[in-house]
């Protein structure tokens, strides 16, 4: 029999798809047990359909947060230019008031 190379691709071959199919259970498996951990039950569909609705919820009641954070912070600021606004407005009427008299 002669060498001619084929025989070490089609090994290397066979324990690299090996290799890829073990680390592929192995991922599967950590994710179950992470997510079995954190309290996340993904065992059939209705299980994860009932995760991505709690995600979703989750992720809307942060939106909604930070947009009332920022409307707070925007219409703060704009109260406090009005507020200095109004006040520098009415020390000029003051001192207009004064040297009209």
């Amino acid at each position: 029999m002669t060498w001619n190379g084929n025989e070490r691709r089609s090994a290397d071959d066979g324990v690299r798809r090996i290799a890829e199919i073990a680390g592929r259970e192995a991922g599967r498996e950590a994710v179950k047990e992470t997510f079995a951990n954190i309290g996340l039950d993904v065992t059939s569909p209705a299980a994860k359909q009932e995760a991505q609705a709690d995600f979703h919820y989750l992720r809307m009641q942060r939106l909604g947060a930070e947009h009332i954070k920022s409307t707070i912070r925007t219409t703060g600021i704009r109260t406090a230019v009005g507020a200095l606004v109004l006040g520098l407005l009415t020390t000029l009427w003051m001192i207009l008031k004064e040297h009209i008299k």
